[in-house]
């Protein structure tokens, strides 16, 4: 049972957190996160530390999300738990961006989170990575390359297009054109 609440807390707080109380919402997700592990339930914690990372990056902590993105790698690896992987590569990049890192660098984590999505399958995370490195092509000058990535990906899909990761991706490949 409360496994079950730390979870419902943590998911809150991510929740809040979006909502733009990012201090509010940070500070839950940690207080659940350690519930959760006090609670020895960690089978989520992958995805986790990537919803932290995400809230860490809207704060501007970036330092904070590239070690909650190392945390959620090491729990993947120490758990064989790798169905977040692609995300985590994505997110890995996007805050790296976002500190300022080169942008080969980042376009290397985009890349990895792409063929990590297309290994597993992960159809809606390899639209969201290939989406993140077409944003990268973009603001480094060079909208086709962009278009080149995201397009095949986009266009693979046959449903679902009223999704936000669709329609995020249709109005970027319609900026492209």
């Amino acid at each position: 049972m409360r496994d079950h609440l730390a979870k419902g807390e943590f998911f809150r707080g991510w929740a809040r957190a979006l909502l733009g109380d990012l201090a509010g919402g940070m500070d839950e997700m940690l207080r659940a996160l350690a519930s959760e592990q006090d609670a020895g339930t960690p089978e989520d914690f992958p995805l986790y530390y990537e919803m932290l990372a995400e809230v860490c990056g809207r704060a501007r902590c970036h330092g904070e999300g590239l070690a909650a993105i190392a945390e959620g790698f090491a729990q993947a690896a120490h758990r064989g738990l790798v169905y977040w992987d692609a995300e985590l590569h994505r997110r890995h990049g996007e805050l790296l961006l976002a500190s300022g890192c080169d942008a080969a660098v980042v376009a290397d984590c985009f890349r990895k989170a792409i063929a990590c999505a297309r290994a597993q399958g992960a159809r809606s995370l390899e639209l969201r990575a290939a989406a993140s490195l077409s944003r990268l092509h973009r603001a480094n000058g060079d909208p086709t390359m962009a278009a080149s990535i995201l397009r095949p990906v986009y266009e693979d899909f046959t449903q679902g297009f009223d999704t936000l990761d669709l329609i995020e991706a249709r109005t970027l490949l319609a900026e492209l054109a």
